[in-house]
């Protein structure tokens, strides 16, 4: 059966991250990869409601909070992790078939 799925815009990645969480557990990923990949998740949330932005994971939205990062100031390694970590989760929603 095919279920029908959201659209990106409707995705409440918030609730997914726990989901996401649990399957890097069973993947034994370590603590730290893990809170580091949800803080990114976390931030990329909260950065969007700030700018009352949807929490869309597609290129141009992610540019954007990436770049605000290094506009306030992360260090260039900082934001590479944050974009890679939103990657890692929407290759993950894209497993799952949520997107």
């Amino acid at each position: 059966m095919n279920r029908s799925q959201p659209s990106a815009s409707t995705l409440d990645l918030a609730s997914l991250l726990e989901s996401w969480q649990v399957h890097l557990r069973a993947e034994r990923k370590s603590p730290n990869t893990i809170s580091i990949y949800s803080t990114a998740v976390r931030q990329f949330l909260a950065w969007a409601k700030r700018n009352d932005r949807p929490a869309v994971l597609d290129r141009a939205t992610v540019n954007a909070f990436v770049a605000n990062l290094l506009e306030r100031g992360a260090e260039p390694m900082t934001a590479l992790n944050r974009q890679f970590s939103l990657r890692r989760f929407s290759a993950w929603l894209r497993e799952e078939d949520e997107i």
